[in-house]
């Protein structure tokens, strides 16, 4: 078989050895070999029954099965190993079984009960254990390649070992990883709200820069129409300056004789000024005399001298008049 298929097979377990692979066929008790009848049993003696091999043997058990023997009593055991040595063994009997426990390649085994009074204590059954000779091959050929995939466990251990600390600490991270992404994940909530009420401020923003860019276009075309006036005021301004800058110059020879004049008409109203007073002097007068005539003499016809005044009061106020008239710009 190659041997990249033999680390495939199983290792061999150890089993009951067949009565074919013994080599004491025609001997006595060679009917005791993996006997299941009680039938079979043989007298136990103090001799040696001796048991070999058709071929080598690996032997891991030995079990001899007796009636009669006690705790105390003992067998003398033998093993021929295939290199020469043998396995010398006295054990005691433990619940009429004797039980030998070895791991080597033999050839024989033989065994001595102790003596026994009184009493014919019986052999009842023989059998040993272990693997034949290709199975034993096949188990060394395993055992190579358990060795060899023992190394690989080991060294598969070491990276399963590795891998689990890895897993933990990505473990670890995946622990931190997802309480980041959960803060995140609130905070990208928080965010969200934010720029939801960010997005409504901003349309709030955005109508009431609409409105106020609305106002301040009215405003404007106000200011233009403003300023407009303002132009066209000032331009009138300056025209009314101008004008009145150049008046007094027109009339400032008109003013220099006026002024010579006062004097003139002065000295021209003067006269009339004082008639004035004296009619109106006299209007007074006159009138407090009236009221004294007509308390002497109720006959007197009042109409009459009102009458007859009259015209004396048309030149008074005629005169009044005439003289505010005349009056000097400079008074």
């Amino acid at each position: 078989m190659p041997a990249e298929d033999q680390s495939s097979v199983a290792a061999p377990k150890p089993h009951r050895i067949e009565a074919k692979f013994y080599n004491t066929r025609g001997a006595q008790f060679d009917r005791i070999i993996n006997s299941v009848d009680p039938g079979d049993a043989i007298d136990g003696k103090n001799k040696w029954y001796k048991f070999s091999f058709v071929t080598p043997l690996y032997l891991t058990q030995i079990r001899i099965t007796t009636e009669g023997y006690s705790s105390y009593n003992s067998f003398e055991l033998v093993v021929d190993h295939i290199d020469g040595t043998h396995h010398e063994q006295k054990m005691q009997v433990d619940d009429d079984v004797v039980d030998l426990k070895l791991g080597k390649l033999c050839s024989a085994f033989r065994f001595r009960p102790e003596s026994k009074f009184l009493s014919t204590p019986k052999l009842i059954q023989v059998t040993a254990a272990g693997l034949t000779l290709d199975e034993f091959h096949k188990m060394e050929m395993a055992i190579r390649d358990f060795d060899r995939n023992n190394a690989e466990l080991i060294r598969k251990q070491g990276e399963y070992k590795a891998l689990e600390a890895e897993l933990s600490s990505k473990q670890a991270n995946k622990t931190l990883l997802e309480s980041e992404v959960g803060k995140s994940q609130a905070q990208l909530s928080q965010l969200e709200q934010q720029i939801a009420s960010n997005e409504i401020r901003a349309e709030d923003s955005s109508l009431a820069l609409k409105t106020a860019q609305s106002e301040l276009e009215t405003r404007t075309t106000t200011l233009n129409n403003i300023n407009k006036d303002i132009s066209e005021a000032r331009e009138s301004l300056d025209g009314l300056t101008n004008q009145l800058r150049l008046f007094p110059s027109e009339i400032s020879g008109f003013v220099r004789e006026g002024n010579r004049s006062t004097w003139w008409y002065t000295g021209l109203g003067l006269p009339f000024t004082i008639i004035l007073f004296v009619v109106m002097a006299s209007l007074f007068f006159s009138a407090a005399d009236l009221t004294v005539i007509w308390k002497k003499d109720s006959t007197v016809d009042i109409w009459t001298i009102f009458l007859t005044r009259i015209p004396f009061v048309v030149v008074a106020v005629t005169l009044i008049e005439e003289r505010l008239k005349n009056l000097p710009l400079s008074a």
